[in-house]
């Protein structure tokens, strides 16, 4: 286990550049997950934003009526 650990702390030390890389990667992954993590099933996203649209247009229909009142 102890040869083990030290073999990857020499990995690490030999292509830190490379490990740099796929931590950030790593990153982006997680903050690209969290991003999406509202609402994972696309279906269900899809549904939202279609009432988002419907909600959006109501709002406009009755900002224009009230226009034309006055």
């Amino acid at each position: 286990m102890e040869k083990m650990k030290d073999t990857v702390i020499q990995v690490i030390k030999e292509k830190e550049e490379l490990v740099r890389d796929t931590v950030d990667k790593k990153k982006c992954m997680v903050i690209y997950g969290l991003e999406e993590k509202k609402n994972t099933v696309k279906f269900l996203r899809e549904e939202e934003k279609e009432m988002v649209k419907q909600i959006i247009s109501m709002v406009q229909d009755e900002e224009q009526s009230l226009e034309k009142k006055k």
